[in-house]
């Protein structure tokens, strides 16, 4: 249950006092959760919406949003026993190390 302000609140309740709260009227909130920084703090939320809802490849700097995007991006820009010598890929990893 979310909380904020000393208080807890379900899902819709949280979303209206924080859409109608004078004190939170200045704040920019984190796209995916309801965290929310001073509107001058924009290096914050993109610090921890990268570290807390975005999945990065381990092959490259890439980020995204869902395991989905991230799957498909392994397979097409890595793909698994690839070889970027030759431009091609393996049926198995031994066939690789020839």
């Amino acid at each position: 249950m979310p909380h904020c302000c000393g208080r807890s609140f379900t899902s819709n309740g949280i979303r209206n006092h924080l859409d109608n709260s004078a004190y939170h009227s200045n704040e920019i909130e984190c796209r995916w959760c309801y965290a929310r920084w001073p509107t001058h703090d924009g290096k914050l939320r993109q610090e921890h919406e990268e570290k807390e809802h975005w999945l990065a490849c381990d092959s490259c700097t890439y980020i995204f949003r869902t395991e989905e995007l991230l799957q498909e991006h392994k397979e097409e820009e890595h793909p698994p026993n690839y070889c970027y010598g030759c431009k091609r890929s393996f049926q198995s990893l031994n066939n690789l190390n020839m």
